[in-house]
């Protein structure tokens, strides 16, 4: 690729190759950059990612069985209802340090509330 102001003939082949390895060295985390041009001439990329979440490790988008109280606040104020054996979705985590730091939902993504990160066990299979 030719540097901003210059000018010059490019075919699709070398524009298609410079976007694909550019993109390639910009995501770390993707193991394959595929390109595509449609019928337009735009070009197309799809990312294949290569890390994952260990499925003990608590975060953002984990599935848990939930089982005890769950909160109108991170701070452990208001009981809105309790829950046993319940899968929910984590959807936000806050300062750990505060009594309910994880925010659930169902799995039809309506937010049930917050609960102790003890109250959240991995689901099995």
């Amino acid at each position: 690729m030719q540097g901003a102001g210059q000018t010059g003939t490019f075919s699709p082949a070398s524009i298609i190759s410079n976007v694909a390895s550019v993109a390639a060295r910009a995501v770390s985390a993707a193991t394959a950059v595929n390109t595509a041009v449609d019928a337009a001439g735009a070009v197309k990329l799809s990312l294949t990612p290569t890390r994952s979440t260990p499925s003990d490790k608590l975060v953002v988008g984990a599935r848990r069985k939930a089982t005890g109280k769950v909160y109108g606040t991170g701070s452990g104020e208001e009981v809105l209802a309790s829950i046993h054996g319940q899968t929910v979705v984590v959807r936000r985590i806050i300062d750990r340090t505060r009594p309910c730091p994880v925010c659930v939902s169902d799995t039809g993504g309506t937010v049930l509330g917050w609960m102790p990160e003890n109250s959240l066990q991995e689901v099995e299979g």
